[in-house]
């Protein structure tokens, strides 16, 4: 666990993993050739259902 993650609570680090396992698949599937923008947004989102709270930008 990096120094900053131990400041999160239990339920804070589940969704600081859901955010790191959904942007992990979308570079797998990019480095496995997809470069469909859609899909590659899909494949991350997939692991965000726990994430109540997540800012970005598209």
């Amino acid at each position: 666990m990096s120094s900053r993650n131990r400041y999160l609570s239990k339920r804070e680090r589940q969704q600081a993993l859901a955010i790191n396992q959904g942007l992990s698949a979308a570079l797998d599937d990019f480095r496995s050739g997809e470069r469909n923008v859609e899909k590659l947004i899909a494949a991350a989102k997939a692991h965000l259902e726990g994430v109540d709270r997540l800012q970005y930008r598209r």
